[in-house]
């Protein structure tokens, strides 16, 4: 039997390892998983959300410019444009600078960098707004718009014979299509004015430096300073909260050592307590989920709604992967308590 003061001190120990053991379930995933970036890559690819890309933007484009007649893009049509956008942003570099920007912020978020930097590769689009002939991003949108009414057309063969081939296109230009005879000079025209725009895009680009440009900017930044290295020190706390649970099991078993049956009883009953906390904790999360992952894309991305449901699903599948694999850790420190239970009293009923 356990002295009364044994007794005390055992059962503390055994309520700690129980508090401390249940977060400790949710580390190792995290770890693996949760702050990975591969998960939210993979999950990404299945939502297709790179081939539907262009579609999204053709939506938005048509939407956004349909107020005006003057919106170079809108004029199009979305089908039309949704080509151009699959031309000029393929799946496969959309993927790639993605990717890139994912890996970059875990690199930070796991303290591999110290500066976050969300740098996307734009060498590409420069080449494609570069190109010439028909085909070429240029002649696509020059061939798409509606044909020059005879307004439109006295004044675009003005500008043309004025010779106001200066690399951009004036802002009172008319956005219509010029019969055969005048489209070499149009087409000229616009290839030098997307060659200069082109010209004027860096080949690289660190979405986190137009952040700098807010208005609020010095207030956010020390905000963010806060929040980050109140994460920082709840992500090196969680590292170590599975050492401290295994000390308090140690402790819990030493303290109880009258006999090998009373040490498997409590620390049976403490793993077993833990181990229902940890699956009821994961299940309790899972439930609310829907309501964590919508809160969390949303503070992180504005998109349009299609592509927002997109990412979400994609959150949520990393979420719920993360959280079964949680459960499943509990599951397994809960058979074990009931094994360390059941052992002492099944050898005992044989004998």
């Amino acid at each position: 039997m356990l002295s009364p003061t044994r007794k005390t001190l055992t059962l503390i120990c055994a309520v700690v390892l129980v508090i401390v053991a249940v977060p400790s379930f949710f580390v190792l995933p995290a770890e693996t998983i949760l702050f990975q970036p591969a998960p939210y890559q993979q999950q990404l690819v299945k939502q297709n959300i790179y081939a539907r890309l262009p579609f999204w933007l053709a939506t938005i484009t048509v939407t956004n410019g349909s107020t005006t007649d003057q919106n170079a893009l809108a004029l199009m049509g979305k089908d039309a444009l949704q080509s151009l956008y699959v031309q000029v942003l393929t799946p496969a570099w959309v993927k790639m600078q993605v990717d890139g920007m994912i890996a970059q912020l875990w690199d930070y978020l796991n303290f591999k960098t110290a500066k976050l930097t969300l740098t996307v590769d734009l060498r590409q689009l420069k080449t494609k707004l570069s190109e010439k002939g028909p085909d070429s991003v240029e002649g696509r949108i020059l061939r798409s718009w509606p044909a020059c009414s005879l307004e439109q057309l006295l004044k675009l063969s003005s500008v043309l014979a004025s010779g106001l081939i200066n690399g951009s296109i004036p802002q009172d230009l008319p956005l219509c299509r010029p019969p055969d005879n005048l489209m070499p000079a149009a087409d000229l025209f616009m290839q030098m004015a997307f060659r200069t725009f082109a010209n004027t895009i860096p080949d690289q680009v660190d979405l986190i430096d137009y952040f700098k440009y807010s208005p609020n900017f010095d207030q956010q930044q020390a905000t963010w300073v806060k929040v980050f290295n109140g994460y920082k020190a709840a992500r090196w706390t969680g590292r170590v909260l599975p050492w401290i649970a295994f000390l308090f099991l140690v402790l819990v078993i030493a303290l109880s050592a009258v006999s090998w049956r009373t040490s498997f009883t409590y620390s049976g009953f403490s793993l077993v307590g833990a181990g229902i906390l940890g699956v009821a904790t994961a299940v309790l999360l899972w439930a609310l989920s829907t309501k964590v992952v919508d809160n969390l894309v949303l503070a992180m991305v504005t998109v349009p709604d299609e592509m927002l449901k997109a990412f979400i699903l994609a959150f949520q599948h990393v979420f719920s992967l993360f959280l079964a694999w949680s459960a499943v850790q509990a599951v397994i420190v809960t058979a074990i308590g009931l094994a360390a239970i059941g052992i002492p009293r099944l050898i005992h009923h044989q004998n």
